[in-house]
């Protein structure tokens, strides 16, 4: 017999991050579940930890919330941990972050001054590029973006009139938007 029978797994945007939502028939000694989160669906990393039941013959339902959700496509599962150290997989379960926009530029056209609006799942460093055209790299810079709404402010007022690429690289993805100088 199986140690947890394990009735569903799903994750579901919310809020205040990513809600996964699991729920066991019966428990045999379920010590818990590490929650693991994955950007690519094969290399998982801990996440978090809820307590098992124990021993259980009823139906328990469990909840979960990943805070800090990866931006785009996210991958999840349970990795249930029995009192004598042995461990089983769920299934994968996948989620994807959608809403407000997590990358921008204003104003646009701009003429000086270039603000790149970050809305960051987590709080990392982020590289940003400036590209013209041709594909020359103008601007290559390390940030510091805090979860939440960001404003990263780039003065360019040396750039000539035309057409820019700017792009946004940081652990959780790339985001990239194109702007015109006047």
């Amino acid at each position: 017999a199986l140690p947890v029978s394990l009735l569903w797994f799903r994750a579901q945007p919310g809020a205040g991050g990513v809600n996964l939502d699991w729920a066991t028939a019966t428990e045999t000694e379920n010590d818990y579940f590490l929650v693991q989160r994955s950007p690519d669906g094969q290399a998982f990393n801990d996440i978090g930890r809820v307590a098992g039941a124990g021993n259980s013959s009823a139906v328990y339902t469990y909840r979960f919330t990943d805070p800090q959700p990866l931006a785009g496509n996210a991958y999840y599962r349970l990795k249930q941990m029995d009192l004598d150290e042995k461990f089983s997989y769920s299934k994968v379960v996948s989620v994807r972050q959608t809403g407000v926009p997590l990358f921008g530029a204003a104003p646009n056209p701009f003429d000086r001054q270039l603000n790149v609006k970050v809305d960051a799942f987590n709080t990392e460093m982020a590289n940003f590029r400036v590209c013209n055209a041709q594909g020359q790299v103008l601007l290559d810079e390390k940030r510091a973006v805090q979860k939440g709404p960001n404003t990263v402010v780039f003065e360019l007022p040396s750039l000539p009139a035309g057409l820019y690429l700017v792009t946004m690289a940081s652990a959780t993805g790339q985001q990239s938007v194109r702007v015109v100088k006047k």
